[in-house]
């Protein structure tokens, strides 16, 4: 039997928004790196300050969110990249979210 997936603050039960630019950019990370994927309609990532690196992937309908976990991780000094259709198209606003911006995936970790 099939779980349907938990919908994170919302009151509607939708299927979460499908992308494989996480799993790209896992993929693409050197063996000597952990990664872990989280996506906040499934499964809230935590936030603390174990990662090395936090890395966002999002749409504009989920800005909001993404921004809060960023800023959130980024007091806690963890480094966080933001990346994207989000990032890509305003490009004005993410910047004080983030401490790198990669647009659709330009940037690869390494």
């Amino acid at each position: 039997m099939r779980e349907t997936p938990q919908i994170l603050e919302r009151d509607c039960n939708f299927a979460p928004y499908a992308s494989t630019r996480r799993e790209a950019l896992a993929a693409l990370t050197p063996r000597e790196h952990e990664v872990e994927l989280f996506h906040e309609q499934v499964r809230r990532a935590p936030v603390d300050d174990a990662p090395d690196l936090a890395a966002f992937s999002f749409v504009s309908g989920f800005a909001r969110g993404a921004y809060d976990l960023a800023d959130r991780h980024r007091a806690l000094g963890v480094p966080v990249v933001g990346g994207g259709p989000h990032v890509t198209y305003w490009q004005e606003e993410a910047p004080e979210h983030f401490d790198a911006l990669g647009g659709e995936s330009r940037v690869v970790l390494g």
